[in-house]
């Protein structure tokens, strides 16, 4: 196990893999990808800027970020 410090907020946290974040920060993403998918499943064709226009707690920056 390793520590390591969360991309996300610096909080150090127990680096098990995958994306370098805290598991509340990982808990806060995964709540905005559920919310962007939802509104992607009623409105299938909107465009990234669409998206981040009607959603509130979502940016254009979080939206076409690379993945980790």
């Amino acid at each position: 196990m390793e520590v390591r410090n969360c991309r996300s907020c610096g909080r150090l946290f127990n680096y098990m893999g995958g994306a370098p974040l805290c598991p509340a920060c990982q808990k806060k993403l995964e709540e905005k990808f559920q919310e962007v998918k939802a509104f992607l499943e009623e409105n299938p064709n909107s465009s990234v800027e669409t998206v981040a226009d009607e959603l509130d707690a979502v940016s254009y920056t979080h939206l076409t970020l690379p993945t980790i």
